[in-house]
């Protein structure tokens, strides 16, 4: 059974989760790419990524494929 991600309400009245997912440490794309169809299956829509953690490309190449593939529900 799936957890309902709790949502905070914007002024706009859409609701947004009140959790992210960080992705400090993930640099191997096969693993942040699961890690991330998992995350984004449960509902999260906040990733929090860095110049730092070198893996904004990995999650932008996810991103991309996700929303072309019209598997993401914003």
């Amino acid at each position: 059974m799936a957890t309902q991600l709790s949502k905070l309400t914007l002024s706009n009245g859409l609701q947004f989760p009140s959790i992210g997912y960080g992705t400090g440490g993930l640099t191997d794309a096969e693993i942040l790419k699961k890690s991330l169809a998992v995350v984004i299956e449960s509902g999260y829509r906040h990733i929090d990524t860095a110049q730092m953690y070198s893996n904004e490309h990995i999650i932008g190449e996810f991103l991309d494929e996700t929303i072309k593939s019209k598997k993401f529900d914003a």
